[in-house]
């Protein structure tokens, strides 16, 4: 499953079954423009990841709530837990093997 415009309740609906990778991103972020395609390849290639892209702008409540302060912040739970938090690009490969 791919959410391409989520809110802060899909993300919270979407983390209790299998690994979800959440993408916080902002239009006007170039580095965002790039690992937005990335993250989707990553949905569209493995069945068992969710991908949800929270767009930072619309959603404040996620932001102050995972106090993020540099986008794109890439969040990768699985089973409900945080993983890995990473902040900045990394291609589909990199991503890949952070699962």
């Amino acid at each position: 499953m791919i959410i391409k415009n989520g809110k802060t309740t899909d993300v919270k609906e979407n983390l209790t079954n299998g690994t979800t990778i959440v993408l916080a991103y902002a239009d006007w972020c170039g580095a965002c423009e790039m690992m937005k395609p990335e993250i989707i390849k990553v949905g569209e290639s493995r069945s068992d990841v969710n991908v949800i892209l929270i767009k930072i702008d619309d959603n404040q409540d996620f932001v102050l709530d995972n106090q993020i302060a540099g986008t794109p912040t890439t969040f990768i739970y699985q089973e409900g837990k945080l993983k890995e938090r990473f902040e900045g690009f990394l291609p589909k490969e990199e991503i890949e093997r952070k699962l």
